[in-house]
């Protein structure tokens, strides 16, 4: 099996998306206790972006997604 970039990118997608519901999923838990937590959820939805972002990168304008991706990556 080939992997390639999309491949990779692919799968660095649903990883993304699984830690999204797990740390939407603790935030809801213990967003109370912790006060530091949302800032973490907010950077684990900042990086699930910035990958879909890449993963459309073509479909629309480069415009677009790459300088997008690449700022919510920096947040």
């Amino acid at each position: 099996m080939a992997l390639d970039i999309k491949t990779l990118l692919l799968m660095n997608l649903i990883t993304s998306i699984a830690a999204l519901i797990t740390m939407s999923s603790l935030w809801k838990q213990h967003h109370k206790r912790y006060k530091g937590l949302s800032l973490w959820l907010l950077n684990v939805i900042f990086q699930a972006i910035s990958i879909i972002l890449f993963v459309l990168r073509g479909i629309i304008p480069d415009f677009f997604s790459i300088p997008l991706a690449n700022l919510a990556l920096q947040v």
